[in-house]
């Protein structure tokens, strides 16, 4: 048994040379936060922002978070404006290492887009707003250091807001579509040929289908395309593909049903090949989210799924450059989870930005949740592979007809002050380092009762554990609570001196973790 046990830890150690970074990880107050957006830093670290009632309970202020390789926090930035929503929309890294959030003020309309730029020591550089509009919806950075937004001005136009590289605008195109509403973000994209694409979601009485323009360097329209499906199609991801085509993540809804689907085309909007992805004939994969393109061609994208008990859960798929499945895995725990954004990093994983309320605060409340995975989309803890059944969906594709109109009248608008506070608490849920030669998750353990009360007993459930080992129990922000020493298949562990709450724990043995999760005291 020991000999079993021995052999699995030197094989972790061995093969450490090939191991990826892996983990999963909180960040939050007792008030709500949510990850939304994800990127990479110029330093191997990764941006995230959101939204936090933290210091404004009745309205969202947006933060910007910079962590580092292993998802420890360096940096936190919250901003906003009291009785304001300040959410972030839209983010984006920059040549210089900087990032820039993208906000709405909305005390009342019109809307004005406000843009604030970091540098990577999360230093204020400059603010910008402009408009007004009616919608805020995307963000990039353009080829040449500027910028570009999109949005939906008066009675649903669609304009592109281009700007230099401090936000001062340089054009604005604007195009409509007679009789129809579009309401939903707009993705935004510049291609390979300095033009730029937008998809969204076009509503009609009939069907929703999904709405796809392609514009000029200068934001000339070239082409427009709807695909629509039986189903209401909607927008969920837009990317460029390494040979200069475009893919379209969206759902193919068919209350209350909906599934994942991926729509291949080229760079005139031509499709070369549709999938759709479901747990079920039916399908309950209703709001994919995210997606990037990996090293080899293929494709890593995330999707909210309904578990048992209708509690929401993280799915993350992977496919070949064709659409064909690699793998499908589910994370999170007893209370609803979901996911906003997802990457491939550069170690060729996976990392997603969203948020969870099984993790974190005390409160009940959403907490930032990070899961940083691996090729094969193993973050460590608090998983299991999903099935998944692939299938081929059929899209009518036709050319709707688009009008050019005059660009919105921009008014010449005040900076907006932004109010900077500090950051937030995180902890660990697991994690799987390169330099410590750790793994998590090798032995099947648990404790019983859990809930607990006064005591409980920490329990190996498999046929192989270790005759000694170290038990860590964590409070919420991460601060080490207890440390036992476990030996033998059982460990009575007092917990009359534990305030009520949630804790997470950490199993290590001869120096490399081999399990972890959630101990709950109730009083």
């Amino acid at each position: 048994m020991r000999f079993r046990l021995l052999f699995l830890l030197l094989c972790v150690v061995f093969c450490k040379a090939d191991a990826q970074i892996t983990f999963q990880k909180v960040y939050g107050s007792d008030s709500i936060e949510e990850g939304a957006f994800i990127s990479k830093s110029d330093d191997g670290g990764y941006y995230v922002s959101g939204s936090s009632t933290e210091y404004d309970a009745q309205t969202w202020d947006g933060f910007v978070m910079k962590i580092d390789s292993s998802g420890d926090s360096l940096w936190t930035r919250i901003f906003g404006l009291p009785g304001q929503d300040d959410g972030v929309l839209a983010m984006t890294s920059t040549n210089d290492g900087g990032v820039v959030c993208l906000l709405e003020m909305d005390i009342s309309w019109p809307i004005y887009p406000v843009m604030l730029k970091f540098d990577k020591y999360g230093n204020q550089m400059w603010t910008k707003k402009f408009g007004p509009t009616d919608i805020v919806s995307d963000m990039i950075q353009t080829a040449d250091g500027g910028f570009a937004v999109s949005c939906l001005s008066t009675n649903f136009n669609v304009s592109i807001v281009k700007t230099d590289s401090i936000g001062g605008i340089q054009w604005i195109s604007t195009d409509s579509i007679n009789n129809v509403i579009i309401t939903e973000k707009l993705r935004l994209l510049q291609t390979n040929d300095k033009g730029y694409v937008i998809a969204s979601t076009l509503h009609s009485t009939s069907d929703d289908g999904i709405l796809t323009i392609k514009f000029d360097s200068v934001g000339a329209r070239q082409w427009s395309r709807l695909y629509s499906s039986p189903a209401n199609d909607h927008c969920r991801g837009l990317i460029q593909t390494s040979d200069s085509g475009l893919l379209i993540l969206g759902s193919a809804e068919s209350a209350p049903y909906s599934k994942a689907t991926l729509i291949r085309m080229n760079l005139f909007g031509d499709t070369l090949w549709t999938k759709c992805y479901t747990s079920s004939p039916n399908g309950n994969e209703y709001m994919p989210c995210g997606i990037s393109q990996t090293s080899t061609g293929g494709y890593v994208f995330s999707a909210i799924t309904i578990g048992s008990f209708s509690i929401n859960k993280i799915i993350l798929m992977a496919t070949d450059a064709s659409g064909h499945l690699i793998y499908s895995r589910r994370y999170g725990g007893l209370s609803d989870d979901w996911p906003r954004d997802v990457i491939v990093t550069d170690d060729g994983g996976a990392i997603i930005s969203g948020a969870s309320k099984s993790y974190g605060s005390q409160s009940g409340y959403s907490n930032i949740y990070l899961i940083k995975a691996d090729s094969n989309g193993i973050s460590g803890c608090n998983e299991l592979n999903y099935f998944l059944y692939e299938e081929q969906t059929v899209f009518q594709v036709s050319s709707p007809s688009m009008i050019n109109k005059p660009p919105f009248n921009t008014q010449s608008v005040t900076p907006y002050s932004c109010v900077l506070r500090s950051g937030f608490d995180f902890y660990p849920i697991c994690y799987t380092g390169v330099d410590d030669n750790s793994v998590i998750g090798l032995l099947d353990c648990e404790f019983i009762p859990n809930p607990s009360n006064n005591s409980t007993i920490f329990i190996f459930s498999g046929e192989t554990y270790p005759d000694d080992c170290n038990l860590e129990i964590f409070n919420v922000t991460g601060e080490l609570i207890r440390n036992y020493s476990v030996t033998g298949k059982q460990t009575v562990i007092s917990t009359f001196e534990f305030p009520e709450g949630t804790y997470i724990y950490r199993l290590s043995s001869g120096g490399s973790y081999i399990a972890t999760g959630k101990l709950i005291i109730c009083k």
